[in-house]
């Protein structure tokens, strides 16, 4: 009876058999298939960025009317509306880093003896915008201030007419049920990527304490609701 030759491999050996040289071919194709194919699953699992800008380093100047209630904030004469009336793009303010703007308005009027409730202003600082919303940054706390000039009660009434009615209703006798993110918008529409989820909580907690208005994302089927959160 004439024996079968069967090919073994040493290791240490520099010549590997014919048969070995071919399943180690297959198993190499094999995994290199099953990683790129992971590779693609895992980049389309991750969390999106946002195309949300912070330009960081580009200071831009705005004009328009200083208000401080509910939040800081101000209001940018953008066109006319279908009825001639004026409207306006309204630029949440905030202080640099983790803060609010409160301080650095506090700076502001100490240092222009000015109250700047409903004034005329021009303001120097860093845009962040995302999604239809913007904000700005006081980023050379009071020295952002470039210049201002008193209201006239008629540009105050024109544009403050309507605030407090939406669509025929007193919004203080609304009362409605919303589920959402508590975010801090500074971060969510622009300064950090990612700026929500369970990875950003702690950040959130540390703008919020530091006085950026907290602010209630909501998701619905088309886009996204946010609404600022305010004491009674």
């Amino acid at each position: 009876m004439q024996e079968e030759n069967q090919e073994f491999y040493i290791g240490y050996l520099k010549d590997v058999p014919p048969s070995y040289q071919k399943w180690g071919k297959k198993i190499i194709f094999l995994l290199l298939g099953i990683i790129i194919l992971m590779s693609i699953l895992i980049s389309f699992s991750h969390q999106k960025n946002s195309k949300g800008q912070f330009e960081f380093g580009n200071q831009s100047t705005l004009e328009g009317i200083l208000k401080l209630k509910p939040v800081p904030h101000l209001k940018v004469y953008n066109d006319k509306g279908i009825y001639g009336e004026n409207t306006f793009k309204t630029f949440l303010l905030t202080g640099v880093y983790k803060f609010g703007a409160d301080k650095t308005l506090q700076k502001i009027k100490e240092k222009s003896k000015q109250s700047l409730d409903s004034i005329l202003t021009t303001l120097k600082g860093t845009l962040i915008y995302n999604d239809g919303k913007a904000l700005f940054e006081l980023t050379d706390e009071e020295h952002s201030l470039q210049k201002f000039a008193p209201l006239s009660d008629a540009i105050i009434n024109d544009t403050l007419s309507n605030h407090a009615v939406v669509n025929g209703f007193d919004n203080y006798k609304l009362e409605t049920t919303l589920q959402g993110e508590i975010i801090d918008p500074k971060c969510y529409f622009g300064a950090m990527k990612p700026g929500e989820g369970k990875v950003h909580k702690s950040c959130a907690i540390r703008c919020i304490s530091g006085g950026i208005p907290p602010v209630l994302k909501v998701q619905t089927k088309n886009k996204n609701e946010y609404y600022i959160l305010l004491d009674e």
